[in-house]
């Protein structure tokens, strides 16, 4: 279930992106694939959009290997002491540091 909007039909494939990390654990856990994955949004003026998107393999398995890559990056970032802002116009909206960073993301 998802409350935010729903995405215009060019950026889809980005609010599966997350959902095949799941569709990866079933097929980990249980060993099964699921045939499709269902975004239903819940959000004001959106109830009843849902949003419908085939599982392929190998897109799942490259969004388990992206996951794995992020994961090696902040392990070895957090080992090096290092954690360098990446600032970006998406990722800026849902900072807590956002009021006090010098960032030309925040600024309005």
């Amino acid at each position: 279930y998802k409350t935010g909007r729903v995405p215009a039909l060019a950026n889809q494939q980005d609010a599966f992106r997350n959902a095949q990390i799941y569709a990866l654990l079933c097929l980990l856990i249980r060993d099964e694939l699921p045939s499709s994955i269902r975004l239903h949004y819940i959000g004001k003026g959106q109830t009843g959009t849902t949003l419908e998107h085939k599982v392929m393999k190998d897109r799942v398995m490259e969004a388990g290997d992206n996951a794995a890559t992020a994961w090696s990056q902040i392990v070895d970032f957090y080992n090096a002491g290092s954690f360098t802002a990446t600032p970006s116009q998406n990722a800026c909206r849902f900072c807590d540091f956002k009021e006090i960073c010098p960032s030309r993301f925040n600024r309005r």
